[in-house]
């Protein structure tokens, strides 16, 4: 199964992983486009009058809402809204942290940042310890 996504100046084709296929919407450069697997289309490559490959993709502009080809599915903005929260609904939260994982994620993303600048700090707290003192 695989997205295409069309922008102005380029088409970016995204290959949605197996473990994927349950999951209702795709993520990509920080925009989210609405997969349904009845709206997939079935796609053809030919290479020199030969079928080389058959895949089920679907087709959206960059930054749109709705697909090339809709397949007589409705992708209004109430639709899209009621999904999100039945996608959120169903969603089972396993985090150990429960309601704090915001927080352990904001952690967990300062301390990526500043990990790989450690020595530097330390390093820098000894020299003004030293001057300091």
């Amino acid at each position: 199964m695989k997205a295409i996504i069309l922008g102005w100046n380029r088409a970016e084709v995204i290959e949605i992983k197996t473990k994927d296929f349950d999951k209702h919407f795709l993520e990509t450069r920080h925009q989210c486009y609405r997969i349904f697997p009845d709206g997939l289309t079935r796609m053809r490559v030919y290479k020199n009058g030969i079928e080389q490959e058959s895949d089920e993709v679907i087709v959206f502009a960059e930054n749109g809402t709705t697909p090339h080809n809709t397949q007589g599915l409705d992708y209004n903005n109430l639709a899209l809204k009621t999904d999100v929260d039945l996608h959120k609904d169903a969603r089972s939260d396993n985090s150990p942290f429960g309601r704090f994982k915001f927080w352990a994620d904001t952690g967990s993303s300062i301390w990526k940042s500043v990990a790989p600048y450690l020595g530097l700090i330390i390093a820098g707290m000894i020299v003004a310890y030293a001057f300091l003192s």
